[in-house]
């Protein structure tokens, strides 16, 4: 990343759009998660460790190295499928990442990898820019539709005039930090949206769970 980019990141907590890989490769990676979803919608959780198409993207060259670029020597914990059908009403409540884990500011840095495009009619990811600076108290609102687990919503008033949507071409990627707050709104369109998730660990910081 350029050094604007950097400090784009370190004001707004999230930078993009990034090239992660050619649109082409997209598409196949596309493929292969739609059938690992159909054939298992339980994959949508941590593919890295079960799939490995999912553990080739997720460890690919480009994708580590942007992360290395933010936290350092950093390694994958965690990553996610996040799926919506045309005409899905399924949401993505306003959350920090950082109220799911006891992870310090900054430690964890996400990359939103679409494999399809993303747009604001098909439900991109939104984001207030530079919330990544307070952590805020979080409530759980289970709710039907909601794609995260708990139904987390930060407690805070939204501005529709602070939203930012992250729109990305097939390819192309995010990172964003694990306070800023982010949410997105039900795919409105008749393409699906398809995102891939990668979530970014410093080494060094206590983690349980396998490391790759």
């Amino acid at each position: 990343m350029t050094a604007e980019q950097l400090a784009r990141y370190a004001d707004d907590g999230i930078v993009f759009p990034l090239r992660a890989i050619p649109p082409a490769e997209a598409d196949r990676y596309c493929g292969l998660a739609r059938a690992a979803l159909a054939h298992d919608p339980e994959v949508e959780a941590n593919p890295h460790l079960k799939c490995a198409w999912a553990r080739e993207l997720a460890t690919h060259p480009a994708i580590r190295a942007a992360a290395a670029e933010i936290l350092g020597d950093a390694a994958v914990w965690a990553s996610m499928l996040l799926y919506k059908a045309p005409h899905s009403r399924g949401f993505v409540s306003w959350h920090q990442d950082g109220a799911y884990r006891d992870f310090g500011p900054g430690d964890v840095a996400s990359a939103w990898i679409a494999l399809s495009e993303t747009t604001a009619e098909n439900g991109c990811m939104q984001v207030v820019r530079g919330s990544h600076r307070a952590r805020l108290a979080h409530r759980d609102v289970p709710e039907r539709d909601n794609m995260i687990r708990l139904g987390k919503h930060a407690e805070a008033a939204i501005d529709p005039a602070s939203v930012t949507d992250v729109v990305l071409g097939a390819g192309e990627m995010s990172i964003h930090h694990n306070d800023l707050l982010h949410g997105s709104r039900p795919n409105a369109s008749d393409r699906p949206r398809l995102g891939f998730v990668v979530r970014f660990l410093k080494r060094g910081v206590a983690w349980d769970g396998p490391l790759v």
